[in-house]
């Protein structure tokens, strides 16, 4: 089996807030900062240079009394539909995840993350 090296790739661009119900990754930044009160659905697509890092943070402040659903159109392991989505629950809990250059693969998460 050939070994493939991939190096972190932190994409600098300023950090996208989602300030609405339904919004997907731009692909430009590796921050995503969730600032909308209500039930919110984030898609995020596939990167396009393996090793992109993209965290994802709940900051929609202490009266967040809604989901903050993430779906991977990519998942981790492929073509395991379970670990597709990811919820954060509560202001300030994150996930992190990088690209492979053929799926995502979650790096962390911090609070009550849960997944599908």
């Amino acid at each position: 089996m050939a070994q493939k090296n991939i190096f972190p790739l932190y994409l600098d661009d300023d950090i996208q807030i989602v300030s609405t119900a339904t919004a997907s990754w731009d692909g430009k930044t590796s921050r995503i900062h969730a600032t909308v009160n209500e039930a919110c659905a984030l898609t995020i697509g596939d990167g396009t240079v393996p090793g992109t890092i993209l965290t994802i943070m709940d900051d929609r402040g202490s009266v967040n009394t809604h989901n903050l659903t993430i779906t991977f159109t990519t998942g981790p392991m492929g073509d395991d539909a379970n670990l597709d989505v990811l919820t954060l629950n509560k202001t300030g809990e994150f996930a992190t995840a990088m690209w492979t250059g053929s799926n995502w693969i979650y790096l962390g998460t911090g609070g009550e993350v849960s997944g599908n």
